[in-house]
């Protein structure tokens, strides 16, 4: 029996072999090519996002709402740097539903940003006088 495999907040970086799911609006552009070229032509998407190519077999789901499978059927699930695009509500609902999904012996591996790392360099920046705030310096 092949194994069930989730990329969750996948973005553009696919993973053979995975469902790969995100919820970006892009997702669904990118299956609509012609649509996308009207709304860069119109001054709807920036040409950052027009340029950016989406593979057409990323399926678009919110992760933080039902996810449509069985309880405990899920050998694998990956996510990384999606958990902290999510609010409180959406990302508990989003881990409830991997925790829900996935086998009882199934793997479930989780990225996200360093905050130790982050805020160290914060600290230096601002011992060192610089501005709290990186888009302050932009000003």
């Amino acid at each position: 029996m092949k194994e069930l495999k989730l990329n969750l907040g996948c973005g553009t970086r696919v993973l053979p072999g995975f469902v790969n799911i995100d919820n970006s609006p892009s997702v669904l552009l990118g299956k609509w090519p012609s649509l996308k070229k009207l709304l860069f032509l119109l001054g709807v998407l920036s040409r950052e996002h027009y340029e950016t190519a989406w593979p057409r077999d990323i399926v678009w789901r919110d992760a933080s709402k039902r996810l449509p499978y069985a309880d405990h059927s899920v050998d694998k699930i990956y996510s990384s740097h999606a958990l902290e695009h999510l609010d409180k509500k959406r990302g508990e609902a989003l881990l409830g539903e991997c925790f829900r999904v996935l086998k009882r012996d199934g793997i479930f591996r989780l990225v996200v940003p360093d905050l130790e790392y982050h805020a160290r360099r914060y600290l230096q920046r601002v011992s060192n006088g610089g501005p709290a705030d990186r888009a302050a310096h932009r000003v």
